[in-house]
């Protein structure tokens, strides 16, 4: 969602929804980022680039789910085609925007969020890999324990 006024940023919560006039959901936020400064790239020339803060206007990372439908090889949203970088137009009963459909489905380019989300999944990551190798001990070991009780209860049946 981008170029958003400061009141309209402030609005948008996740769980707000878009129904049509049959009142069916057909769209919905299912997560939603913080707000972050429009950044402009400016081309100083001799391949140097100048990034500037809009100092009013926002933008939030946020995934939607919409109630696309699929006919000759394209997805539609509203009767409009979904292309890589094409714009979804998000109504509700307390704003209308436009949300910016990614190069990548459902990805958030990492200068928008910020090196903290890269930062904070990449150990996350790392500590699922770990919990899951510990996991993988431990049915083991449960496995071994079991096996060695169902020994015992063999040697004490034949007592």
């Amino acid at each position: 969602m981008n170029k958003l006024e400061p009141e309209t940023a402030q609005l948008i919560l996740k769980g707000d929804r878009e129904v049509n006039e049959k009142g069916e959901v057909i769209a919905e936020i299912i997560s939603l980022g913080k707000a972050i400064p429009v950044a402009y790239e400016i081309d100083l020339g001799n391949q140097q680039k100048l990034i500037k803060d809009d100092p009013v206007l926002k933008k939030i990372p946020a995934l939607l789910k919409i109630k696309a439908e699929f006919k000759d090889n394209v997805l539609y949203y509203k009767e409009k085609p979904i292309k890589i970088n094409s714009v979804i137009d998000f109504i509700t009963a307390k704003y209308k925007l436009e949300a910016l459909y990614p190069s990548v489905a459902g990805a958030i380019a990492a200068s928008e969020t910020g090196d903290k989300i890269k930062d904070t999944l990449m150990p996350l990551e790392q500590k699922i890999s770990l919990l899951n190798q510990e996991i993988g001990i431990l049915k083991e070991r449960i496995r071994m324990i079991e096996s060695s009780q169902g020994e015992i209860k063999q040697k004490q049946k034949q007592k």
